[in-house]
């Protein structure tokens, strides 16, 4: 009799393992496609503001180049061929940004990492100090703002309910002497 309980709770166990080992299956099915969906979503939110941009920063370019063929058309050469200049630059920055998409913006990424390893890793500390003093920023208002918020619980309140003015160290100030002007 023990044994046929033993065996049946054996089973039972492998029942349960095995039950376990399905929903931590489907638990990582479903992990990986969210992640996969999730990245399709960024992907194409990425393609769609980069050609959104990219149209933008061409439009820039060409009006670019109408400047400069207006200053070229008053005689003016040398600003003429600055804006010419600028405006191809332009142009190809918002030919590229059209163009393109998360792939390939990503690889040239990773390419000009590999290239400038020291350059992308000026950028990743500048980003780090600058996220640093945003977060130090928004939490000394934070601070400030709790403790506000808690010196104003804190104080003592009068009969109307209004809080009483409180000194320095939270005690209610000390009113200035009473001078007394007899004659003399």
């Amino acid at each position: 009799m023990a044994t046929q309980e033993a065996s049946r709770a054996r089973a039972q166990g492998l029942e349960d393992e095995g039950l376990a080992s399905q929903v931590q299956q489907q638990v990582q099915e479903k992990a990986h496609d969210l992640k996969g969906q999730a990245s399709r979503n960024v992907r194409g939110q990425l393609d769609e503001r980069s050609t959104d941009f990219g149209e933008q920063v061409h439009s820039l370019g060409v009006a670019l180049r109408r400047a400069g063929e207006q200053l070229a058309d008053d005689g003016k050469t040398m600003p003429a061929d600055a804006a010419r200049r600028a405006s191809d630059g332009v142009e190809r920055l918002g030919r590229y940004l059209r163009d393109g998409n998360a792939d390939v913006f990503l690889n040239d990424l990773e390419q000009f990492g590999r290239k400038r390893p020291w350059i992308s890793g000026g950028v990743g500390v500048a980003l780090g100090f600058a996220a640093s003093r945003f977060l130090k920023a928004s939490s000394d208002r934070r601070y400030n703002t709790a403790q506000s918020a808690r010196s104003d619980l804190d104080a003592p309140l009068t009969r109307s309910g209004a809080a009483l003015e409180t000194g320095p160290l939270g005690a209610p100030p000390t009113p200035p002497p009473v001078q007394s002007r007899l004659p003399e």
